[in-house]
């Protein structure tokens, strides 16, 4: 009996998965983008990934004779993207420059930026409201009245700067720790008002541990939500 309530149990899970897979791709589907339905590219391939889920060996060989054949410009699927190759100054002057503000953002990173950091982190985030309240704060602190209220804290960490290269400057080692905590208690003085006095401090630790995070989750598709980024909206 209790086998018989496991297989039922397995197998409403397995009809929840597959239900929800084709829902996902049913919604992919109907909300694509018909931009570029007009764009050509080379036929065949599998319903849905395109030419699969990876880019072929000997991709851009592939691609130069695919741009000798369609052209200025086609599309390639791959997986859950289109890939939409540019191959002329003239074209990439009429679609990157001249319609900039429909063609222009950042490459997705649904780990990196959707998962890790929320979608709140400014050099990942696609164009769009958010970034452009993100940029309007940026270019509030970045004027030139507001910068010059930074040069005190300046002037202090390049003090504290020149006297550890001149007490505590045996090693390359600490040279580039001193630089790097220059920079870093500049930043964060005039955006928290916290200095950092040493290298050794919790807020070092933390910023390094946030870059190794990021370093290793901003590798190009190495991640299942970076092939199907609807999984990142799972929670």
């Amino acid at each position: 009996m209790n086998s018989i309530l496991a297989t039922l149990e397995a197998h409403k899970a397995t009809s929840l998965l597959t239900f929800v897979v084709a829902a996902a791709i049913v919604v992919s589907w109907l909300r694509r983008d018909r931009r570029l339905d007009s764009v050509p590219g080379p036929p065949g391939g599998y319903p849905l990934i395109g030419i699969g889920l990876f880019l072929p060996l000997g991709a851009p060989r592939l691609f130069y004779d695919w741009a000798l054949q369609y052209g200025d410009i086609f599309k390639v699927r791959v997986g859950w993207y289109n890939f939409v190759f540019i191959n002329s100054p003239d074209a990439v002057r009429e679609i990157l420059e001249k319609q900039a503000i429909n063609t222009s953002s950042k490459a997705p990173a649904p780990m990196s930026h959707g998962i890790v950091t929320g979608g709140k982190r400014m050099p990942t985030m696609p164009y769009g409201p958010h970034w452009r309240a993100q940029r309007s704060l940026v270019r509030v602190i970045t004027t030139v009245p507001m910068t010059a209220t930074f040069h005190p804290s300046q002037e202090f960490e390049a003090k504290q700067l020149l006297f550890d290269l001149a007490t505590n400057n045996d090693s390359q080692r600490e040279f580039y720790q001193h630089m790097r905590r220059y920079a870093f208690s500049i930043i964060m003085t005039n955006t928290f008002g916290e200095r950092v006095k040493s290298w050794d401090h919790p807020d070092v630790r933390n910023a390094e541990r946030s870059q190794e995070i990021l370093r290793a989750t901003s590798r190009p598709f190495a991640f299942l939500s970076d092939e199907f980024p609807p999984l990142q909206r799972l929670p």
